[in-house]
């Protein structure tokens, strides 16, 4: 079977490495988070009984900042865990995948006798992506994964021509799922995200991380939403217990700082200008625009492993993309990290 790599590898080296390959918030956890964390680690009593198993207070904290029910919300460890479980539970043995994309899609469709369709992205077109474009392709499949931005392109997709395809899909019997992990990097995310549209799109589900944007991977936290009937199917299938007591503490904590949410986006688009600018100064490398916190680049001579291996002599981790279908050996991605390490990165590239 393929291997299914990641960014996040820095433990396989045993030496200090900065990591631009996992697209973590520059910024790090929130002060609240951080006080959380702080908290929960001398109430010693909370790790000696079992956390809730139903998340009943997440999810109706989750519920109130997106305008929906509890019954709408389902959370799990990180992302992939629901990634997994929504293919899993609902059973479709066709998936339509536009390519590049984030690698467990396509895992989880193989490991449960699915069958990934892939829509390839032009190339010429730096992957972006029209949801009317995949409109031909609904016929022979029966679910549609997608990403809004795009894992590993960064590309956003428009709101108005996405919700129009959901409806559509909806009225053709097929399904979506939306994977908005990377979405509240792009500022006015409210007006972009689908999470409003989960109470009439009967068709759509959603999912959100708090590994990415609060920084905190380790805690391994995901929260999806949807109408109450696929919610009802997830859990059927979903086992018990899979976020533990400390992050469900922390879960409690997302959304409720602004500025930390305001401070993050304008330093997150400086930073990535800021990489864009140098990037494009360097003449074997091409970066594609990104709405994200991560840039994918094209070498124009060369091959990412070879600069993935002479950045690590220099203390720097970067993500060899070649393994995303739909890419090949000339595509590596960097996260944006903080201005001293951008700038060491440029420095190490030029």
């Amino acid at each position: 079977m393929k291997i299914y790599a990641h960014g996040a590898d820095i433990h396989q080296y045993n030496r200090e490495l900065i990591d631009f390959s996992s697209n973590i918030n520059p910024l790090g956890p929130s002060p609240a988070i951080i006080d959380e964390i702080k908290a929960f680690s001398i109430r010693y009593h909370d790790v000696t009984r079992y956390p809730d198993a139903f998340y009943i207070k997440l999810r109706e904290h989750l519920a109130e900042n997106m305008g929906c029910s509890k019954e709408q919300v389902i959370v799990g460890n990180g992302a992939t865990e629901l990634i997994h479980l929504f293919v899993r539970a609902m059973g479709f043995r066709k998936w339509l995948i536009p390519v590049p994309a984030f690698l467990e899609y396509e895992r989880a469709v193989l490991l449960n006798n699915g069958i990934p369709v892939y829509y390839y992205l032009k190339e010429d077109h730096d992957f972006k992506l029209r949801p009317g474009d995949l409109i031909d392709g609904l016929e022979d499949v029966d679910a549609v994964i997608l990403a809004n931005p795009n894992n590993p392109t960064g590309t956003l997709m428009d709101a108005r021509l996405l919700i129009e395809f959901i409806k559509y899909a909806g009225k053709k019997g097929k399904y979506i799922m939306l994977d908005e992990a990377f979405i509240e990097f792009v500022r006015c995310y409210e007006n972009i995200s689908m999470v409003r549209y989960v109470n009439t799109c009967e068709n759509l589900f959603v999912i959100r991380a708090a590994t990415k944007f609060y920084g905190i991977p380790g805690l391994r936290l995901g929260y999806g939403f949807a109408c109450k009937s696929i919610i009802e199917r997830l859990n059927e299938y979903k086992e018990l217990w899979t976020v533990n007591a400390l992050a469900q503490q922390v879960g409690m904590k997302l959304y409720t700082e602004s500025d930390y949410i305001h401070q993050t986006q304008i330093y997150v688009e400086k930073e990535r200008n800021f990489l864009m600018k140098g990037l494009t100064r360097i003449d074997y490398i091409q970066p594609l625009p990104s709405s994200a916190n991560f840039i994918l680049c094209r070498l124009k001579k060369g091959n990412a492993f070879a600069l993935k291996e002479k950045l690590i002599d220099k203390g720097i981790l970067i993500r060899d993309a070649s393994n995303f279908t739909g890419l090949d050996e000339r595509y590596f991605r960097i996260a944006v990290k903080k201005h001293e390490e951008n700038i060491m990165l440029i420095n190490a590239l030029s």
